[in-house]
């Protein structure tokens, strides 16, 4: 039960200056409160005894725990105090939690509201015209200890600066200064959305707050969208060459550089000028042309409808990029090291642009049956690389996602939080040995990431002797064939050389994940040494039409290297499970009935005997050593080549990878066995098991239960019924077939994340399967909030409901357009019945499908005489 303060104006202390209170509430154990001190966001829990007594301590205990925040900025939240006789510190986490007395909580209670009440009253009203708003800031990120904790402060924070900013507009201001700058506050627009784009200490937000039933189909307006991101690129270079000086190249080698740049500041202007002509014609002629009306996109001929507008608008953005190099090219002569411009240099300053103006944090609420849902990413890298750039070294596309229910507090219940990013080597660099190297860089600074989210504060000591266990679970979404590089160049869709084949994507992402599998590395946290230990486990299922039995790629085999990737990923799955629910087991004894104790544990059970299971154990316990030495050379080999390039570096990489396949094949057939046996038994007892599962999800609460009982019985409950879910369509192979090709990849995510690893998932460039797949993830959260549990089989027609409005409002679009100005996904009409895949597949390749229609397009009457 918490007091309800957060829709109120932050709360100032005038007795403890620079601190600002956010939000107070009590749990079972604890007074909770969230605080700005001195600008800086923190979550604050504090344990006292049963002698505490508000009206007289409670203020000097939040100045000492002021001051110990002040003296200890190292500290990160979750801060956690304990109060012993007058004294407050930091509280040792293993200190045992004590229940507080109902008398005292009510007293603090009343007393904390009282306060709060006090400070509110004090503020000074308004001007009538224009308030200043004082920043609710934002906590760096990567400082969060765990990921939904962090999701929820995130989204809550800027969602109280946008309540502040609103009951600003209700007392009769029309703008409102924030951190010195001048904001007007946004209508909702025709089609029922509102978005903010704000700035809370330096970071970008993007906020889309839809209206029950907001249309955000596709629209007009992104064909203006994808129209900018041309002017942008344009722009761009022309600033570079008013920056920027030709030089030649002497007899002695000697670099002369020219005195004047490329162009002048006034000729930029001209040019700019001549530009913004061509773009404004075009957008008349847009406008004209092109408006969707939302009527006939929802209507039976709203394909049609859309494909027929997309064709005009596709051919007037193209010729405007025909036209824009033509001004260009034409305004300016190549230089002796700079050769004239041209539409693929228009295409690359696209890219550039992109990577320039970076990636805010997006919050999307919208709602389902009356209920607010939150779908946010989260920018994990300080620079967002696009899709479009993969030839250098970090991960494109690389966000957290998070999706909760949204209460009138503000206050997310984060239902999911994982990572999401592109496979892990830069797939144009044509170098193998290059590729593979950076793939393992890039892996290595995820698993940096996800330490620091694991790490409770920066004063936890690590040693070689006692590592940070990161337990990384990866679902990888790619289609692997035997020779797809084949394939692929067949049907347009990778290169013509094998280094982006998806097959070669699998293994150099494998090789990646299992270089610092098991072995303890020291990384670098905020400045200090940090040793680790990544446990990492991993699948690959792809996510679209080409994975099913349908589709004709599917005569092809799988890589020769999926089955042994799935196998040991699925047997680690199980052991992660076993593991989990052992614990729950052991918390449920004697708070739930014998019965229903002994239901959960035949279902929890899989029946293989254990001899099976250490014999698989005692072959990789047996391997682990020496795979550590070999994968170690290997990275050390892999950087000696980034740095040297040598043939020797070469041989070193060679030998030691042939060395490391050695082992990993017994691994991987030893996987493989566990697995066949696995896969009898599920099947021997899966009648029983089904019918034991449904006995369990018609269980309800028990009013004996306490509520710590009822919560663990609901968490237990849900994951074996989840669990089962995968089972069924993953011993079946159910993944083969277009209704059910997403569901395993959809349930190994949720449990991972219900059970506490860190979950990661990724296809090619992060944007349309890995959209699909988390887009999925959010439909079976909705059914699970709406409705208490996971959906099953037999609730498809209901999931279905929900699928139109997550296509439409969650965050997985605004990535898509993020790297391109083109919303939507390309994603197969086969596997995704029901939404509108077909125009959101036509929509998105207006990203790259201009320059091919430009290539075959002259300058337009307007350009030769602008």
């Amino acid at each position: 039960m918490g007091l309800d303060s957060s829709h109120l104006t932050p709360a100032v202390s005038p007795s403890l200056p620079g601190v600002e209170f956010h939000e107070i509430k009590q749990e079972p154990s604890k007074s909770t409160m969230e605080v700005s001190i001195d600008g800086h966001p923190h979550a604050i829990a504090l344990y006292h005894d049963t002698n505490f007594d508000p009206s007289t301590q409670l203020e000097s205990t939040l100045k000492k725990i002021v001051n110990l925040v002040r003296d200890n900025p190292t500290r990160t939240n979750p801060l956690e105090f304990k109060l012993e006789n007058g004294e407050v510190d930091f509280k040792d986490r293993k200190i045992t939690e004590h229940p507080q007395k109902i008398g005292t909580f009510t007293k603090l209670k009343n007393y904390i509201s009282n306060w709060i009440s006090s400070f509110i009253t004090s503020k000074k009203t308004p001007t009538p015209t224009l308030s200043k708003v004082e920043t609710i800031p934002v906590t760096p990120q990567n400082e969060s200890p765990k990921l939904k904790e962090f999701s929820a402060l995130e989204a809550k924070q800027a969602l109280d600066l946008i309540h502040t900013l609103r009951d600003a507009q209700q007392a009769g201001e029309t703008k409102v200064i924030h951190n010195g700058t001048e904001y007007q506050i946004p209508e909702q627009d025709k089609y029922g959305i509102t978005t903010w784009k704000l700035d809370i200490n330096g970071k970008s937000f993007e906020i889309n707050e839809f209206a029950p039933g907001a249309y955000h189909d596709v629209k007009t307006e992104g064909f203006l969208k994808r129209q900018e991101l041309v002017m942008d690129a344009a722009e761009l270079y022309l600033s570079e060459m008013s920056t920027t000086h030709d030089y030649t190249v002497g007899k002695n080698k000697e670099r002369k550089e020219s005195p004047d740049p490329v162009i002048t500041a006034e000729q930029k202007q001209e040019i700019m000028d001549r530009i913004k002509h061509l773009e404004t014609k075009c957008k008349e002629s847009i406008e004209a042309e092109c408006q969707i009306d939302p009527n006939k996109i929802r209507s039976p001929e709203g394909d049609e409808h859309y494909k027929q507008i997309h064709k005009i608008a596709e051919e007037k953005i193209a010729q405007l990029a025909t036209d824009i190099s033509y001004v260009i090219k034409t305004s300016i002569p190549s230089g002796t090291n700079r050769p004239a411009f041209s539409l693929k240099q228009l295409a690359e300053y696209e890219k550039k642009s992109v990577l320039n103006r970076g990636r805010p944090t997006i919050i999307n609420t919208f709602y389902i049956d009356s209920k607010q849902f939150v779908s946010m990413q989260i920018p994990v890298s300080k620079t967002t690389i696009p899709s479009t750039i993969r030839n250098s070294p970090g991960l494109v596309n690389y966000v957290r996602t998070s999706f909760g229910i949204l209460d009138e507090n503000h206050h997310m219940q984060v239902l999911y939080s994982g990572i999401r990013h592109s496979s892990y080597p830069p797939i144009t660099i044509a170098d193998a040995y290059k590729r593979q190297a950076i793939a393992g860089q890039n892996a290595r600074q995820g698993l940096i990431d996800a330490a620091q989210n694991i790490l409770q504060d920066t004063d936890i000591e690590t040693s070689p002797e006692k590592p940070l266990e990161v337990p990384l679970r990866s679902m990888l979404l790619l289609t692997a064939k035997q020779i797809d590089f084949v394939r692929n160049r067949s049907y347009g869709i990778i290169g013509k050389w094998k280094g982006e084949s998806e097959t070669t994507q699998l293994e150099e992402s494998a090789q990646a994940l299992r270089l610092f599998n098991n072995r303890v590395i020291k990384v670098e946290i905020d400045g200090k040494d940090v040793w680790i230990k990544p446990n990492i486990s991993f699948m690959n299922l792809g996510a679209n039409a080409a994975a099913t039995n349908a589709s004709r790629v599917s005569k092809l085999a799988d890589a020769a290297s999926q089955a042994g990737i799935n196998a040991r990923g699925f047997n680690t799955l199980e052991q992660d499970i076993s593991k989990w629910t052992s614990t729950a087991l052991d918390n449920l004894k004697g708070q739930v009935s014998p019965e229903i104790l002994s239901l959960l544990k035949n279902i929890a059970s899989d029946n293989v005997s254990d001899a099976e299971i250490q014999k698989q154990q005692d072959l990789e316990a047996s391997l682990q050593k020496n795979l550590s030495i070999l994968y170690e050379n290997l990275e050390t080999a892999q950087d000696a080549y980034l740095k040297t390039g040598t043939s020797f570096s070469k041989n070193v990489i060679n030998k030691t990878q042939e060395e490391i396949r050695s082992l990993e094949k017994q691994i991987d057939q030893a996987n493989k066995s566990l697995l066949t046996a696995r896969t009898k038994a599920f099947r021997k007892r899966e009648s029983t098991l089904e019918q034991n599962v449904n006995i369990l999800k018609g269980i309800g609460k028990d009013p004996d239960w306490s509520a710590e009982t009822t919560a663990q019985f609901k968490d237990l409950q849900q994951v074996l019924a989840l669990h089962y879910e995968a089972q069924k369509v993953f011993h079946h192979k159910k993944f083969r077939e277009t209704d059910h090709v997403m569901d395993f990849q959809v349930a190994y995510n949720l449990l991972q994340d219900k059970i506490g690893n860190i979950n990661e998932f990724f296809c090619k460039s992060a944007e349309d399967r890995t959209g699909r797949v988390d887009d999925r993830m959010q439909e079976s959260l909705v059914f699970q909030a709406l409705h208490g549990r996971f959906p099953g089989s037999l609730d498809a027609e209901k999931v279905q409901t929900y699928a139109v409005a997550i296509n439409q409002y969650s965050a997985s679009q605004n990535n898509t357009e993020q790297n391109s100005n083109a919303r939507g996904e390309q994603i197969g009409t086969e596997i995704n019945k029901g939404i509108p895949a077909r125009r959101g597949k036509l929509h998105s390749i207006l990203a790259k499908h201009i320059f091919k229609i430009a290539k075959k397009l002259k300058p337009s009457n307007e350009a030769l005489i602008s």
